[in-house]
């Protein structure tokens, strides 16, 4: 595989780099992780849907394990997490990891409102309250 990408992000806390390649997989791309050892891109064999990508929004994340997030055409947030895929039930239209490991995303409405996931409670709780229009996501050391 190529290492043709239509979206690249990495962690600074870890050192993968995944692309959404210009390969397709049903509705969407496949993802692929590039190999420090090998020099090659080397794709999740168990990506569960194609992976898309829009003009606006990170539809690509890594956490600071070196694992992917990503949003499908359906907007259906998905993250590898200890080897197995996890599907998010709602919708997102962008993606972000804090240091720390925690995992943001925005919603579909209007504004695409900024929530933070909780693993201990596996909820979703909304961190802004602005009402601005988010058209991307980037995550700071503080969150």
């Amino acid at each position: 595989m190529a290492g043709e990408a239509r979206v690249i992000a990495a962690n600074q806390a870890h050192q993968s780099v995944w692309i959404i390649s210009t390969e397709e997989l049903g509705e969407g791309n496949v993802l692929a992780n590039y190999d420090l050892k090998k020099k090659e891109w080397i794709k999740d064999p168990f990506q569960p849907r194609g992976a898309v990508f829009q003009q606006q929004g990170n539809y690509l994340a890594v956490d600071w394990h070196g694992n992917p997030a990503f949003i499908d055409r359906q907007k259906v947030l998905h993250w590898r997490k200890t080897g197995h895929w996890i599907k998010f039930e709602g919708c997102a239209s962008c993606v972000a990891f804090d240091t720390k490991g925690a995992l943001f995303k925005c919603d579909c409405n209007d504004n695409n409102n900024v929530y933070k996931y909780s693993e201990k409670k596996r909820t979703w709780k909304q961190v802004d309250q602005d009402n601005r229009k988010i058209y991307g996501l980037a995550v700071t050391e503080t969150g």
